[in-house]
Order: structure tokens, then C-alpha cells, then sequence
């Protein structure tokens, strides 16, 4: 379920200018700047949106643009 889930982030991101990042730690440790997760990134300037520490999971990338389509 978690990789449908994923393509579908990747696709709704790259439809408006975004790219979603996966970490590629294989394991958290808490001296790591890198939690595990994904990082929402806007393509046109390079600029990390949501989850600078690869801390956001897909569902907040999706409540990030569900509250974008809302406003």
C-alpha cells in the first residue's frame, strides 16, 4: 500500500512543481540530521518546503496539498 500511496505523493508533487525526496538512511541515529523519511523540495528554486530533516511522511506531504487546493 505504501508505494501506491508514494507514486500517487510523487505525481500530485511533480503536477505542481514539487519533487518529493526519500531518505536513503537505512537506520535513525539521533546524531543523524536525517530522520528516515521524505522532503518535499519546489523544483523551480531548489527550496525545501516541508521536512529539511527528511521528517515528513507522506501523509503530511498530502495534507500539504490538500490545505494548498483549499486556500
Amino acid at each position: 500500500m505504501e508505494k501506491n500511496q508514494e507514486s500517487r505523493i510523487r505525481r500530485l508533487a511533480r503536477r505542481n512543481g514539487y519533487v518529493v525526496r526519500k531518505s536513503r538512511a537505512r537506520k535513525y541515529v539521533p546524531t543523524m540530521n536525517n530522520l528516515g523519511e521524505f522532503m518535499l523540495i519546489e523544483a523551480s528554486r531548489n527550496f525545501v518546503v516541508l521536512g529539511e530533516r527528511f521528517n515528513a511522511t507522506l501523509e503530511d506531504i498530502e495534507t500539504f496539498f490538500t490545505a494548498r487546493k483549499a486556500a
